[in-house]
C-alpha cells in the first residue's frame, strides 16, 4: 500500500478524515493527497504517526515493519535462511527479503501463520505481538470457526470412525496449547 492509502486506512479506523487531519496538523490543503506522487518529509510522517499514536512504520507501510523484522530474526535465530525455509515452508526468496531487511511489502496472513507455528520461542514472541507487528491484529479473527471433512461413498470400519475421532480431539488439544 501507498503511504497516502496507508493514511487513508488510519483515518477510517479513527474516525477522521484525510482533510481533517491535514488542517489539524497545519499541512496545506490536499498536501497529504499529493503523497504518492511527491514524498512527504520525515518530519511530517512523524507528525501523522505521532498523531494516530502508531510507529512510523505503519504510516510509511501498513504494518510495523522493524519490529516484525526483529521478530522473524528471534524466531529464524541460527538457522540459515534454507533452514528455515524448509522447517517453515515458506520459499527461500521470501526468507532472504525478511532475514536482511530488504522487503517492505505487508506478509501474508499465511506467511505469518507458518512463521509461529515454527517459533520455538513463544516466551518471547508471543504469537499475538508477531500477528499484531504483521498487521493482523486479532488473529482469532482469521481462524476459520469450522473445518469440515466429507468422505461420501467411502465405507468406514467401527475401528476407522473411533480413530478419526481420536485425531479430532488431538487437533482441539493442539490448538488449546497453541493459545
Amino acid at each position: 500500500m501507498s503511504i497516502v492509502e496507508n493514511i487513508k486506512k488510519l483515518c477510517k479506523e479513527r474516525g477522521t478524515a484525510i482533510p481533517k487531519l491535514g488542517v489539524e496538523l497545519g499541512f496545506g490543503n490536499g498536501a497529504i493527497y499529493n503523497w504518492d506522487k511527491s514524498s512527504p518529509s520525515i518530519d511530517k510522517i512523524q507528525k501523522v504517526a505521532e498523531y494516530f499514536k502508531v510507529p512510523v512504520d505503519v504510516v510509511l507501510y501498513g504494518f510495523e515493519l522493524t519490529r516484525f523484522e526483529e521478530m522473524f530474526r528471534i524466531i529464524m535465530n541460527k538457522r540459515t535462511c534454507e533452514q528455515f525455509a524448509a522447517d517453515t515452508g515458506i520459499d527461500l526468496d521470501t526468507v532472504e527479503n525478511y532475514a536482511m531487511g530488504i522487503t517492505t511489502e505487508q506478509p501474508s496472513l499465511e506467511l505469518v501463520k507458518k512463521i509461529a507455528n515454527s517459533n520455538p520461542y513463544k516466551m518471547i514472541v508471543e504469537d499475538d505481538s508477531l500477528f499484531s507487528a504483521a498487521g493482523y491484529p486479532d488473529k482469532n479473527k482469521y481462524e476459520p470457526e469450522t473445518i469440515a471433512a466429507h468422505h461420501d461413498g467411502d465405507d468406514w470400519t467401527e475401528e476407522e470412525l473411533e480413530d478419526i475421532k481420536k485425531f479430532k480431539e488431538f487437533l482441539k488439544s493442539k490448538r488449546k496449547h497453541q493459545e
